[in-house]
């Protein structure tokens, strides 16, 4: 049930983040629709916005994909330290340590927590980016409402609606991913640990690499 439970949830919570996206979406930066809604926003303005809009995306990912270089690098580099160095430490406990059956098969599993806590950092990262860069441009358009009749507090309220849109679907979205990457994470630890109270310290001393990623 409770394994039922911890991906029924996550994937109820990215449904509904999904769901706000599409009422995001609703607001289109089209010139050939919103061009002319009011006053401020003419069809050369909505090219503007649509070709700023363009841009910032393909910045944006021009910058994760740089970013992505390093980390991956990075990732290979400190997983190698950390299990060797986890294994080392762990084939020779100190006095008072408990020792463990197969230690660099603990230190293996832990390496592999870190990568898939790497690995959701760095997917949360292209979800959030993406997100950010689809909704700030209609937050922007949503600012104009209420300017013709001069009623500048129906500007920051549909504003402010439209970025609180694209909030929703962030927080949902990364946090149902965390959920269930840490989820798949500990079965897969509990495929070698197995699910005794005995092991379960072991288990979750390699889960907490997933922290780490």
């Amino acid at each position: 049930a409770t394994s039922f439970l911890l991906v029924a949830i996550p994937a109820l919570g990215f449904a509904f983040g999904m769901y706000w996206w599409q009422k995001a979406a609703e607001v289109s930066i089209d010139p050939a629709k919103m061009g002319g809604r009011n006053s401020f926003l003419t069809t050369e303005v909505m090219r503007n916005v649509q070709t700023i809009s363009m841009r910032v995306s393909d910045g944006a990912t021009a910058f994760l994909f740089a970013e992505y270089k390093y980390m991956f690098v990075f990732i290979a580099g400190f997983g190698s330290l950390l299990y060797f160095m986890l294994g080392t430490s762990m084939a020779s406990p100190t006095s008072g340590e408990k020792p463990v059956d197969a230690p660099w098969v603990n230190a293996f599993l832990s390496l592999v927590a870190f990568v898939m806590g790497a690995g959701t950092s760095v997917v949360a990262g292209w979800i959030g980016m993406r997100i950010a860069v689809f909704c700030n441009s209609r937050t922007a358009v949503r600012a104009t409402e209420g300017a013709d009749e001069g009623d500048s507090g129906a500007g920051f309220a549909a504003a402010f609606e439209m970025a609180f849109r694209g909030g929703i679907t962030m927080g949902f979205c990364l946090t149902c991913l965390g959920i269930f990457s840490l989820f798949a994470t500990v079965k897969l630890c509990q495929g070698y640990f197995g699910t005794s109270q005995e092991m379960a310290p072991q288990l979750y001393e390699c889960v907490a690499a997933f922290g780490l990623g």
